[in-house]
């Protein structure tokens, strides 16, 4: 794209797709067919999988690792070293903590915000403008009604 920039130390693999104005920082890893929308950033020492989407405007943080074929929606933004797993979908306008996991398959809608070293399990499916707050966990396959806002350390298994 153009103005797109990579810095140094950048590993890009094949059939990369830059949007305009996308940025990748020192020493990232984009693996193949990852499309990066317009102005999409990717931090420092960050990994992206093979055939992830990464939307317009959206920030993944330093030291943060994408799974294969994991979708990021516009205005993202992964806090650094957060974890999203293979496939997982994660919707416009999310925020995910620093050190925050999601599991593989897992899918935030729209407007959530998970906090810091929280854990959303695989396959668990959260609701639009779900609130998880820091260290809560939510349990693999778990489904969160929309609106819905889980205190810090909570765990929900079901």
């Amino acid at each position: 794209g153009n103005h797109a920039r990579i810095d140094y130390g950048v590993t890009l693999g094949d059939d990369v797709v830059l949007g305009d104005g996308a940025t990748v920082g020192h020493r990232a890893v984009v693996c193949g067919e990852v499309v990066l929308g317009k102005a999409a950033k990717i931090g420092d020492e960050a990994t992206v999988g093979c055939g992830a989407e990464i939307g317009d405007r959206a920030t993944v943080g330093c030291g943060a690792e994408i799974g294969d074929r994991a979708t990021l929606g516009d205005d993202v933004v992964l806090g650094c070293a957060a974890t999203v797993g293979h496939c997982a979908k994660i919707g416009d306008e999310v925020v995910l903590g620093k050190a925050a996991k999601l599991g593989y398959w897992a899918a935030v809608g729209n407007g959530g915000k998970i906090g810091d070293a929280a854990t959303v399990g695989c396959g668990a499916m959260l609701g639009d403008d779900v609130v998880l707050g820091d260290w809560a966990t939510i349990g693999d396959g778990a489904r969160i009604d929309p609106r819905t806002t889980i205190g810090a350390t909570c765990c929900v298994t079901e």
